[in-house]
């Protein structure tokens, strides 16, 4: 969704569709990588393509508009959704949003980086008083604007019959809930909810530029590994735990994002007593002992955490846990 005039935030707008593409085109082999190995590392290594593509847009608009006059200034916001087999990253900077609707509820993965969420976020407007407010459509992060953008980037674990919808304010702003948007989509095909999109936009006045994008995925083949694991037993193993059973979508998917599988040998130590440790484990599945000087203390059991206390601040554990 480009800014500027003289038809400039439309140059900004394309220009930066391109360079993202072109710079993640450059990178395919690691893309084909990820999708053939799932691996943490590489899923480390992708998000750091998707944030340095991004980058590079930043860099080359912002050269262009200190360049030419009428173009100084020029900007853009971006909402981009990356697939790779059954995962997904999204990029964006601005308030142009992506949603994801799953099993009937619709989510925003994204949170608006413009003044009034900031408002709103830190409880300085209420949302009735947003809506009159006059600064409603200022935006504090932007690509081209300055020579570099904080762009967020965000991981997501796809599920059969997952429903990305990507779309600029000229949308989202005569949205009057998440829920409405997830009735619309569990009676329409995937034509037909852009389209609906469109027209309640357009119906509430069309008071900017409309972009709608809409993604489904069909199905969802888990390999082994790091993506052998199910994004439903992953939220089920979160949500057992008090410290995230009241986290929404959006929140979970963030703890998602730094969560990792790993697989151990039965009898394998995973904290070896008086060893300093920041792990914080989750059982998902199988069994983990729990014993002091060659005596069983306790045996944990799926859905147990256990090294808490560590991802809070380095501790040495008291027992070691196989």
């Amino acid at each position: 969704d480009g800014m500027g005039g003289h038809a400039a935030g439309e140059i900004a707008s394309q220009e930066t569709v391109r360079l993202v593409q072109a710079s993640l085109h450059r990178q395919r082999a690691v893309l084909s990588d990820y999708i053939n190995s799932a691996t943490f590392e590489l899923r480390t290594q992708v998000l750091r393509l998707v944030e340095g593509a991004v980058q590079e847009a930043c860099a080359h608009v912002y050269a262009m508009g200190q360049s030419d006059p009428i173009k100084k200034g020029m900007g853009t916001t971006i909402a981009m959704l990356l697939t790779l087999g059954e995962a997904a990253v999204i990029a964006h900077a601005g308030d142009s949003r992506v949603y994801l609707i799953r099993d009937h509820q619709a989510h925003q993965l994204t949170e608006d980086h413009s003044l009034v969420w900031h408002m709103l976020k830190t409880g300085r407007l209420t949302r009735e008083e947003a809506v009159h407010w006059p600064y409603s459509n200022v935006i504090t992060r932007s690509v081209g604007t300055k020579p570099t953008v904080q762009a967020e980037t965000l991981f997501v674990e796809c599920m059969a019959h997952d429903r990305f919808l990507l779309c600029s304010d000229g949308f989202h702003n005569y949205l009057t809930c998440e829920e409405e948007l997830a009735q619309m989509s569990a009676r329409l095909s995937l034509e037909g909810l852009v389209t609906s999109c469109i027209t309640l936009a357009n119906a509430g006045g069309g008071g900017d530029n409309v972009t709608v994008v809409a993604v489904q995925v069909d199905a969802v083949q888990r390999t082994g590994g790091e993506a052998g694991v199910s994004v439903t037993r992953k939220v089920e193993a979160l949500k057992r735990i008090r410290l995230f059973s009241l986290c929404d979508t959006h929140e979970l998917v963030k703890v998602l994002n730094i969560v990792h599988v790993r697989s151990y040998e039965p009898g394998e130590v995973l904290i070896a007593e008086d060893t300093v440790g920041d792990d914080f484990f989750i059982l998902v599945s199988g069994k983990v002992e729990v014993v002091r000087g060659g005596q069983l203390l306790i045996t944990l059991s799926p859905g147990a955490p256990f090294g808490e206390t560590t991802l809070l601040e380095p501790a040495t554990p008291s027992a070691p846990g196989r």
